[in-house]
């Protein structure tokens, strides 16, 4: 703080609220529900993805995890407990606009790819050995997926068969 002054720490918080605020409305014109969609961004927002995870099994940990593979640090999830299924967003002051499109553009990916995923497994029946009783596997390879009357879903590949795990 010594180092910026008062100045440059007022001009970190600008561009920290700049950031936020431009990330905010890149991410609801892209179709992302605001938690509080009234409210302007002081430095972070709120994403809710509780459509998602209905609609396409798609949860808040699921883009969590997908970003880190699109090379993003994961935002905090669950956070705060109020808001279902969602990611609180903290853009720096640091981050270049170029940046905060490829974050953005990486969020609209990771939704599209689970909406293109969810219409090819429609009216499947998806089970795997193992899994958990009554846990839906949807994300997951499946054993088998065969939709009634209409043979095997497109798009999917079979599941090699792992040995099962020996707890020492």
């Amino acid at each position: 703080m010594r180092m910026v002054g008062r100045d440059g720490m007022r001009r970190i918080g600008e561009f920290a609220t700049l950031n936020a605020n431009y990330l905010q409305a890149r991410l609801r014109t892209a179709g992302f529900r605001l938690a509080f969609p009234e409210r302007r961004a002081s430095h972070e927002f709120i994403v809710t993805l509780k459509m998602e995870a209905k609609s396409l099994d798609l949860t808040a940990m699921d883009i969590a995890k997908a970003l880190l593979d699109h090379g993003f640090h994961a935002p905090t999830t669950y956070f705060p407990l109020l808001v279902p299924e969602c990611l609180l967003i903290e853009p720096t002051e640091t981050e270049s606009k170029e940046a905060l499109d490829r974050f953005a553009d990486a969020m609209i990916t990771i939704v599209n790819e689970a909406t293109a995923e969810s219409r090819q497994t429609q009216g499947c029946a998806i089970h795997i050995a193992g899994a958990p009783a009554g846990r839906r596997q949807g994300r997951a390879q499946p054993r088998s997926c065969v939709a009634p009357g209409r043979g095997p879903c497109p798009g999917l590949r079979p599941v090699t068969p792992r040995p099962p795990s020996i707890a020492a």
